[in-house]
């Protein structure tokens, strides 16, 4: 309907609490298996100290120090394998999620913001081309995944936009 949906507290589009993996590892919101255990900057960074402390891999990351999110950023725009893989697995998790989301709320649009997207195309690509064949047909054929295109603080930015349509619709 063109409006932003909020939901009655005002958390709606919070995926990073569903559960995608019922056996997996406990959330510090007290769930178990949370989206955000398996895509965040936190468990991308999580993901890559564990590659990089088995020592199995080659990768530009095992000089990295302190491993940052930024590194294994700036390892995929190197064109580093680990860094890459790593990046498209959390991002593959996150098609999940949105699969989920787009099958239960039908949007128009999802916008993926927040610092994982600053990694670039290799995000939003990789989420296309995992939630697209699982949608349902159609849903696929409607919705539009992209990044965010805003400068600036995704959050506050879609906060004001709420509190300003609340003051429009009611004067």
């Amino acid at each position: 309907d063109g409006r932003i949906y909020h939901g009655s507290s005002g958390i709606a589009g919070e995926i990073g609490h569903t559960t995608i993996d019922f056996n997996g590892p406990r959330c510090e919101c007290g769930n178990c298996g949370c989206l955000e255990l398996y895509c965040s900057s936190t468990a991308l960074v999580r993901r890559a100290q564990e590659v990089v402390e088995a020592g199995e891999e080659e990768t530009v990351l095992s000089k990295a120090n302190p491993l940052t999110l930024k590194a294994i950023f700036e390892a995929v725009g190197e064109g580093d394998k680990v860094a890459i893989r790593l990046v498209k697995e959390a991002a593959t998790y996150m098609g999940y999620g949105v699969v989920n989301l787009v099958n239960t709320f039908n949007p128009d649009m999802v916008i993926l913001g927040d610092e994982m997207a600053e990694v670039g195309e290799i995000w939003v690509d990789t989420v296309k081309e995992v939630a697209f064949p699982r949608l349902l047909p159609e849903v696929a054929s409607r919705v539009r995944i992209q990044g965010a295109s805003l400068e600036g603080d995704p959050f506050l930015i879609g906060t004001g936009t709420i509190a300003i349509e609340y003051l429009f619709r009611n004067p």
